[in-house]
């Protein structure tokens, strides 16, 4: 059943974490590229976020983190460190918890 639940949530992960291909230009493209490796740095750097477990999207300055975390301290650690880069307008936070 836990397997089940996990299944399918990471299954809605994937389907909310598919960026959005249209309007892309180059200019976005480097951008997005940019903010999104500059989050990865922060996240890895910082000593409250486990990166290897987290996905980061961004389009058009949104970012997306999904992936699973363990605690909701660490959710809510992500998110933060995610909106402290500079060219986030906006980060939706769907990183799951796992249940212990």
């Amino acid at each position: 059943m836990r397997r089940r639940i996990l299944a399918a949530l990471a299954a809605l992960t994937v389907a909310f974490a598919l960026p959005v291909q249209a309007e892309k230009t180059a200019g976005n493209v480097v951008d997005d590229s940019t903010v999104n490796a500059s989050i990865k740095a922060a996240l890895f750097d910082n000593k409250n976020t486990h990166s290897t477990q987290i996905n980061v999207e961004t389009y058009k300055g949104v970012v997306q983190l999904s992936g699973f975390v363990a605690t909701q301290a660490e959710k809510d650690a992500a998110g933060q460190v995610a909106a402290g880069v500079s060219g986030v307008k906006r980060v939706d936070n769907v990183l799951i918890v796992k249940p212990q």
